[in-house]
């Protein structure tokens, strides 16, 4: 019974003591307390990462294709990858993402490593990697050949004629096969 007077003494004497100026200093001094401690930790943690965290660096497709999984792949297209600008090398690997991620497969289990358990389906995807990177390389060989041969072909006008579908080869195609079909009528209802 004494004891549960105690208990009882003490709860009271707490409650106004919290509610009393000093519980507002009390309150005031652990939450300084509180902060303090959390800064502390945070710059614990930040000098313990930059003091003994592994410099891990994100390895793109490309790094690890021309590197450690050159075996993997043929010396022409090894060439022609180290041979791309980094715009160009981000463009393809976009696009060979997309393509691969169309096959169920992603460029980043090759790249870390988790396809070499399984031989028979890394085998597949080095060779629809591969397949496809030629055929890439050959579509942008073909694009910029054709950009090349339109720079260098001059633009044929009919004297004369000026209309805003002069800068639409195909159109300037059909209004002249139009001309030359107008032609030959004519010639045909001549000659009859």
């Amino acid at each position: 019974m004494e004891l549960l007077i105690l208990l009882f003494i003490a709860v009271v004497l707490g409650y106004f003591l919290a509610r009393s100026k000093y519980g507002e200093k009390i309150d005031e001094t652990t939450l300084k307390v509180t902060k303090r401690s959390e800064s502390f930790i945070g710059e614990a943690r930040d000098w313990w990462r930059r003091r003994f965290a592994k410099k891990q660096r994100k390895f793109t497709f490309l790094d690890w294709a021309t590197g450690a999984g050159a075996v993997n792949f043929p010396d022409d297209l090894r060439l022609w990858w180290q041979s791309l600008s980094p715009d160009e090398g981000k463009q393809f690997t976009r696009s060979l993402s997309s393509y691969a991620e169309s096959l169920n497969f992603h460029l980043d289990e090759i790249v870390s490593g988790s396809l070499d358990t399984k031989p028979a389906l890394m085998k597949v995807f080095v060779e629809s990697v591969a397949v496809y990177s030629h055929e890439y390389r050959r579509a942008r060989q073909a694009q910029s050949e054709a950009e090349k041969t339109v720079e260098s072909q001059p633009v044929q006008k009919i004297e004369g004629e000026s209309s805003p579908l002069d800068s639409n080869p195909v159109a300037n195609k059909q209004a002249s096969r139009r001309k030359a079909a107008l032609g030959e009528s004519t010639q045909a209802t001549t000659k009859a």
